[in-house]
């Protein structure tokens, strides 16, 4: 435990055969994801809950049977009330960057303003330090200003907008 963990709080690093305990926490972030977010409307609709999970189980496995991915938990009283996936991957080619660069694909925490989500994030860089990680990157939902301030205040920026739209016309068939 760190000097920032919250009291009862202990974050341990876990595999895949842990994921079915972030289910409900990647659920909550879905759902602060739908309210905060884009409107569908001006994109596409989002899919459901269920169907969300189903895909991002898919990808943490993945993710997490390979040697450049960890997940960290928060546990209190034997209950997950965080959690933080990482994926480590080449250095950035357009600004100076170590070899190899972070990203934090998922932090979650509920509930939020306790310094779970702090204590994740100082955890995950404590262990990206020894593999000699110096940057860090991660995704934000447009309209998330609670979490842009929560970044900001770790010491991140804004640096990339990622914009998405649809392919006119309809797709082929091939």
């Amino acid at each position: 435990m760190s000097a920032s963990t919250p009291a009862g709080v202990e974050i341990v690093r876990a595999g895949p055969e842990r994921l079915e305990a972030v289910e409900s926490l990647w659920k909550a972030m879905f759902a602060r994801h739908r309210d905060v977010g884009v409107r569908p409307a001006e994109v596409r609709p989002f899919r459901s809950a269920e169907e969300s999970w189903r895909r991002r189980r898919a990808r943490y496995e993945a993710w997490l049977s390979g040697p450049d991915a960890f997940m960290l938990l928060a546990e209190r009283d034997g209950a997950v009330v965080g959690y933080a996936v990482v994926v480590i991957g080449s250095g950035e080619a357009s600004i100076e960057t170590g070899e190899r660069v972070a990203d934090l694909a998922s932090l979650s925490a509920v509930p939020q303003g306790e310094g779970i989500g702090s204590a994740l994030v100082e955890t995950v860089h404590a262990e990206l330090r020894p593999l000699g990680v110096r940057e860090i990157t991660l995704s934000v939902m447009d309209g998330n200003t609670r979490a842009m301030r929560f970044y900001e205040r770790l010491g991140m920026r804004p640096y990339l907008t990622t914009m998405v739209g649809p392919v006119p016309g309809e797709p082929d068939q091939t």
